[in-house]
């Protein structure tokens, strides 16, 4: 129970802030009248009252407005760097030290490597899908976990039987954290570096494994049930070379839908139909 000294501390506190403890009656009462001849009167009021803590003055002098970095905070600008480094980098090794050296993509202060591309650029297949996940990411190189193990037995099955046999990337270079899909900033501010990729490849076919990397090259919406098993041609913004192109379900894909795995099959024996032809060529 609070103590009468207490009560009394509390009620000359509140008297200083000109606080009355008049109890209310039935009638009502003129504040202002009683505080004409009140006794603190010439107490200073609560709303004149000074703050109890000061509050901080900066100098005008001293104020230093946030500097802003476009190429972090800006995806045009992010785009326009990228640009600049991939052209002017003439083969495959000074694209790879570009895209190492670029800090526009937030992708790559999460990821443990930059995954660039691995197989043979001479052999006139060139295949790109999404992005890196754990394994591509801890080992630097791409399709290496249990979807690119999917694939490279797929592919065997029709007579690619190495990675000498074709050339494969991703549209990212860096893994999303949680494998996640990568944003349209992400993919807008990497594209150019794919773009120069697939021109200093130069190949013959471009297989695009998954939607993401179908949609970001062939600049659509449509899927890849849609895009598969069609005739369709990738044209590149730098030379504008047209490429004979096919659209494959991704790995992963399969993993989690295996009654695709025949629609998956039929386009591999397209695949084979197209590398046939190439040889004649």
């Amino acid at each position: 129970m609070t103590s009468f000294k207490n009560q009394k501390a509390a009620k000359e506190w509140l008297k200083s802030f000109g606080v009355d403890d008049t109890p209310l009656g039935d009638a009502p009462t003129n504040w202002l009248e009683l505080a004409k001849n009140s006794k603190h009167t010439n107490q200073v009021s609560p709303a004149t009252a000074a703050p109890l803590v000061k509050p901080l003055q900066v100098p005008v002098s001293s104020y230093q407005p946030i500097k802003t970095i476009p190429s972090l905070l800006n995806p045009k600008a992010q785009y326009l760097t990228a640009k600049s480094l991939a052209s002017e980098a003439p083969t495959l090794e000074s694209l790879k030290s570009a895209i190492e050296s670029f800090n526009g993509c937030s992708l790559k202060k999460t990821a443990s490597n930059t995954v660039f591309g691995e197989g043979n650029p001479n052999k006139g297949l060139m295949l790109i899908g999404e992005a890196p996940g754990a394994d591509e990411d801890l080992q630097g190189k791409p399709f290496v976990g249990m979807s690119g193990q999917l694939l490279s037995k797929a592919l065997s099955c029709i007579g690619i039987s190495s990675r000498e046999d074709y050339y494969i990337t991703n549209t990212i270079p860096w893994r999303p954290p949680g494998n996640r899909q990568p944003s349209s900033t992400e993919i807008e501010a990497c594209l150019p570096f794919i773009e120069k990729h697939i021109e200093l490849v130069n190949p013959k076919i471009l297989a695009f494994i998954g939607g993401t990397s179908a949609k970001t090259l062939l600049k659509t919406n449509q899927g890849v049930n849609k895009l598969r098993n069609r005739e369709i041609y990738y044209e590149s913004p730098l030379s504008r070379k047209k490429i004979r192109a096919l659209v494959l379900y991704h790995p992963a894909y399969l993993l989690r839908s295996p009654s695709k795995k025949e629609n998956f099959w039929n386009d591999l024996l397209t695949l084979k139909k197209l590398l046939y032809t190439l040889t004649l060529n």
